[in-house]
Protein backbone atom coordinates (compact mmCIF):
# COMPACT_ATOMS: atom_id res chain seq x y z
CA UNK A 1 0.00 0.00 0.00
CA UNK A 2 2.75 2.29 0.58
CA UNK A 3 4.76 1.67 -2.58
CA UNK A 4 1.07 2.33 -4.33
CA UNK A 5 1.21 5.68 -2.27
CA UNK A 6 4.68 7.15 -3.31
CA UNK A 7 3.94 6.23 -6.81
CA UNK A 8 1.06 8.30 -7.08
CA UNK A 9 2.23 10.97 -4.80
CA UNK A 10 5.10 11.13 -7.66
CA UNK A 11 3.24 10.75 -10.79
CA UNK A 12 0.91 13.57 -9.25
CA UNK A 13 3.74 15.69 -8.44
CA UNK A 14 5.56 15.16 -12.23
CA UNK A 15 1.67 16.09 -13.47
CA UNK A 16 1.75 19.50 -11.49
CA UNK A 17 4.68 20.44 -12.75
CA UNK A 18 4.34 20.15 -16.36
CA UNK A 19 1.93 22.09 -15.85
CA UNK A 20 4.20 25.36 -14.80
CA UNK A 21 6.80 26.69 -16.54
CA UNK A 22 10.46 26.46 -14.54
CA UNK A 23 11.73 29.56 -13.31
CA UNK A 24 15.43 30.28 -13.17
CA UNK A 25 16.23 32.12 -10.15
CA UNK A 26 20.09 32.24 -11.36
CA UNK A 27 19.95 36.31 -13.64
CA UNK A 28 21.26 35.43 -16.64
CA UNK A 29 24.76 37.24 -18.41
CA UNK A 30 22.64 39.24 -20.87
CA UNK A 31 20.02 40.52 -18.37
CA UNK A 32 19.49 43.90 -19.48
CA UNK A 33 16.33 46.44 -19.85
CA UNK A 34 15.24 49.57 -21.41
CA UNK A 35 12.72 51.95 -19.51
CA UNK A 36 11.95 55.10 -22.08
CA UNK A 37 9.29 57.77 -20.56
CA UNK A 38 8.37 61.21 -21.85
CA UNK A 39 5.88 63.12 -20.72
CA UNK A 40 3.56 63.03 -23.78
CA UNK A 41 1.45 66.12 -25.03
CA UNK A 42 2.77 69.09 -24.09
CA UNK A 43 4.17 72.98 -25.74
CA UNK A 44 7.59 71.57 -26.35
CA UNK A 45 8.99 73.96 -23.73
CA UNK A 46 7.80 71.65 -20.81
CA UNK A 47 8.29 68.56 -23.17
CA UNK A 48 11.12 66.26 -21.76
CA UNK A 49 11.80 62.06 -22.12
CA UNK A 50 14.60 59.92 -20.51
CA UNK A 51 16.13 56.51 -20.68
CA UNK A 52 17.41 54.20 -18.19
CA UNK A 53 19.30 51.69 -19.68
CA UNK A 54 20.42 49.06 -17.18
CA UNK A 55 23.04 46.30 -17.89
CA UNK A 56 23.90 43.53 -19.27
CA UNK A 57 26.33 43.40 -16.42
CA UNK A 58 26.70 45.58 -13.17
CA UNK A 59 26.29 49.60 -15.50
CA UNK A 60 23.74 51.68 -15.77
CA UNK A 61 22.97 54.69 -18.13
CA UNK A 62 20.60 57.83 -17.72
CA UNK A 63 19.94 59.84 -21.03
CA UNK A 64 17.50 62.86 -20.75
CA UNK A 65 16.08 64.86 -24.12
CA UNK A 66 14.32 68.42 -23.70
CA UNK A 67 11.84 69.23 -26.10
CA UNK A 68 10.25 67.08 -29.28
CA UNK A 69 13.56 67.13 -31.54
CA UNK A 70 15.27 64.17 -30.22
CA UNK A 71 17.51 64.49 -33.31
CA UNK A 72 19.50 67.47 -31.78
CA UNK A 73 22.16 65.99 -30.10
CA UNK A 74 23.72 68.80 -28.44
CA UNK A 75 20.44 69.08 -26.50
CA UNK A 76 20.87 65.44 -24.95
CA UNK A 77 22.74 64.67 -21.29
CA UNK A 78 24.05 61.31 -21.01
CA UNK A 79 25.49 59.92 -18.15
CA UNK A 80 26.29 56.77 -16.25
CA UNK A 81 25.78 55.66 -12.70
CA UNK A 82 27.36 53.00 -10.42
CA UNK A 83 25.52 49.58 -9.92
CA UNK A 84 26.67 46.58 -8.25
CA UNK A 85 26.14 43.19 -9.17
CA UNK A 86 24.36 42.75 -6.04
CA UNK A 87 21.86 45.14 -7.35
CA UNK A 88 21.66 43.84 -10.99
CA UNK A 89 20.73 40.62 -9.17
CA UNK A 90 18.39 41.76 -7.07
CA UNK A 91 16.54 43.82 -9.66
CA UNK A 92 16.04 40.95 -12.06
CA UNK A 93 14.96 38.66 -9.00
CA UNK A 94 12.41 41.45 -8.06
CA UNK A 95 11.42 41.62 -12.13
CA UNK A 96 10.99 37.85 -11.75
CA UNK A 97 9.06 37.97 -8.78
CA UNK A 98 6.92 40.26 -10.41
CA UNK A 99 5.84 37.54 -12.98
CA UNK A 100 7.23 40.68 -15.77
CA UNK A 101 9.11 38.20 -17.94
CA UNK A 102 6.19 37.40 -19.86
CA UNK A 103 4.70 37.98 -23.20
CA UNK A 104 0.83 38.57 -22.66
CA UNK A 105 -0.68 41.58 -20.45
CA UNK A 106 -3.74 43.02 -20.33
CA UNK A 107 -4.07 45.88 -23.09
CA UNK A 108 -6.89 48.18 -24.15
CA UNK A 109 -7.01 51.38 -26.42
CA UNK A 110 -4.33 53.83 -25.50
CA UNK A 111 -5.14 56.81 -24.03
CA UNK A 112 -4.48 59.67 -26.37
CA UNK A 113 -1.77 62.85 -25.02
CA UNK A 114 -1.27 60.83 -21.81
CA UNK A 115 2.87 59.81 -20.63
CA UNK A 116 3.84 57.21 -22.45
CA UNK A 117 6.52 54.26 -21.75
CA UNK A 118 8.65 51.36 -23.41
CA UNK A 119 9.57 49.11 -21.57
CA UNK A 120 12.09 46.09 -22.69
CA UNK A 121 13.85 43.71 -20.77
CA UNK A 122 16.35 40.79 -22.22
CA UNK A 123 17.21 37.55 -20.91
CA UNK A 124 18.34 34.13 -21.63
CA UNK A 125 18.26 35.32 -25.55
CA UNK A 126 14.34 36.49 -25.29
CA UNK A 127 13.35 40.25 -25.40
CA UNK A 128 9.94 40.89 -23.60
CA UNK A 129 8.19 44.13 -24.25
CA UNK A 130 5.86 45.51 -22.11
CA UNK A 131 2.89 47.76 -23.18
CA UNK A 132 3.17 51.62 -22.79
CA UNK A 133 1.52 52.50 -19.43
CA UNK A 134 -1.12 54.13 -21.22
CA UNK A 135 -2.07 51.41 -22.86
CA UNK A 136 -2.32 48.62 -19.76
CA UNK A 137 -5.51 47.86 -18.31
CA UNK A 138 -5.56 48.48 -14.42
CA UNK A 139 -4.49 45.36 -12.47
CA UNK A 140 -1.13 44.91 -15.35
CA UNK A 141 -0.90 48.81 -14.82
CA UNK A 142 -0.37 49.37 -11.00
CA UNK A 143 1.68 46.45 -11.32
CA UNK A 144 4.09 48.22 -14.22
CA UNK A 145 4.18 51.68 -12.40
CA UNK A 146 5.09 49.78 -9.23
CA UNK A 147 7.98 48.34 -11.68
CA UNK A 148 9.04 51.51 -13.56
CA UNK A 149 9.77 52.97 -9.30
CA UNK A 150 11.65 50.47 -8.66
CA UNK A 151 13.88 50.73 -11.80
CA UNK A 152 13.86 54.45 -11.64
CA UNK A 153 15.05 53.71 -7.69
CA UNK A 154 18.73 52.65 -9.26
CA UNK A 155 19.35 56.09 -10.61
CA UNK A 156 21.12 57.78 -8.33
CA UNK A 157 19.15 61.26 -6.44
CA UNK A 158 21.97 63.71 -7.58
CA UNK A 159 21.06 62.17 -11.51
CA UNK A 160 17.42 63.25 -10.92
CA UNK A 161 18.18 66.61 -9.69
CA UNK A 162 21.13 67.44 -12.17
CA UNK A 163 17.92 66.02 -14.71
CA UNK A 164 15.54 68.98 -12.96
CA UNK A 165 17.86 71.76 -12.90
CA UNK A 166 18.30 71.06 -17.41
CA UNK A 167 14.62 70.94 -17.91
CA UNK A 168 14.39 74.24 -15.59
CA UNK A 169 17.10 75.79 -17.42
CA UNK A 170 15.33 74.28 -20.91
CA UNK A 171 11.95 76.12 -20.29
CA UNK A 172 13.60 79.32 -19.18
CA UNK A 173 15.68 79.37 -21.89
CA UNK A 174 13.02 78.38 -24.19
CA UNK A 175 12.29 81.00 -27.49
CA UNK A 176 8.24 81.04 -27.60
Amino acid sequence: MRFIFSKILIIGIGIISMGCEAIDPQMPDDFSLSFDWNTGALPPKYHYAYVITIGPGPQGEFEYIPGYDDSNKSNRWVTSFPLSKDELEELYLYLDDQDIFRARWNTGRGLIGGSTTSLILTAYGKEYQIPSINEIKDADKILIEEVMDEIRGYVPDSTWEEMNDRQTRHEESYLD
